[in-house]
């Protein structure tokens, strides 16, 4: 239950920055903001998101990461290589 509450946290942010921000459907508003930290909008944005989740070092690369993880996730599976550890 817990991951799959956590799993809608995620395509909720999703859908924000595709809906309302234009974005890509795979990237969640603030691995987004970690991305584009160096331009004036998202760097305000990258740093409202590290501020919110204060107790997490850098949320932004941390969620950006974690794209990218389920990146190569859904590629091997595609590929047919299985990983236990998603």
């Amino acid at each position: 239950m817990k991951r799959y509450i956590f799993n809608l946290f995620i395509w909720f942010s999703q859908t924000i920055n595709v809906v309302f921000l234009a974005g890509h459907p795979d990237q969640t508003v603030s691995a987004r903001a970690y991305v584009n930290k160096h331009k004036p909008f998202w760097s305000s944005v990258y740093l409202f998101f590290n501020a919110i989740f204060f107790w997490q070092e850098d949320h932004c690369m941390q969620s950006h990461n974690a794209d990218v993880r389920r990146a190569i996730y859904s590629i091997n599976l595609i590929k047919g290589i299985h990983d236990n550890q998603h």
